[in-house]
């Protein structure tokens, strides 16, 4: 027989409160896109990590060369990713040709970036990951892992 606890119970109230909580949570998660990889351009990037720099949560973006091989292999461990790390946002923005990391150096594969408060805080490249045909997922996961442990 199931027993409906009286609405003025101090326990169905904390149990209310707990569950309205993790309602909210999953609510702004959903509504930031956690869950899933958005495909950005450099703008909405750049907007990203400008609302960052208050609070929002750190964000892994990936850094794609088209026509590179490690692409494909890169885009499932990040769909994988996405809808196991709901605290962190995934983006992808994809270049015809290599991007510049830096002022000094320009990049001819994918690569992620981590960043927190609208800055990168590491950076992982694609030989670093084992390269076309070898994607070590685990290594991946490893960086995120050590990523937000800074």
């Amino acid at each position: 027989c199931l027993t409906i606890p009286n609405r003025n119970d101090d326990e169905f109230e904390r149990y209310r409160r707990q569950r309205m909580a993790e309602l909210k949570r999953q609510s702004a998660a959903k509504a930031r896109g956690a869950g899933c990889v958005k495909t950005v351009d450099s703008g909405e990037l750049k907007q990203m990590l400008q609302a960052q720099k208050k609070s929002n949560p750190p964000i892994v973006c990936k850094f794609s060369v088209l026509g590179s091989r490690l692409n494909d292999e890169l885009d499932e461990i990040m769909d994988t990713l996405a809808a196991e790390q709901t605290s962190v946002s995934f983006v992808r923005i994809a270049r015809p040709e290599g991007f510049v990391m830096d002022s000094r150096q320009a990049a001819t594969q994918p690569a992620l970036c981590w960043f927190e408060r609208g800055n990168v805080q590491s950076a992982l490249f694609g030989e670093e990951m084992g390269g076309p045909g070898a994607v070590e997922e685990l290594l991946v996961r490893k960086w995120i892992k050590a990523s937000a442990k800074r």
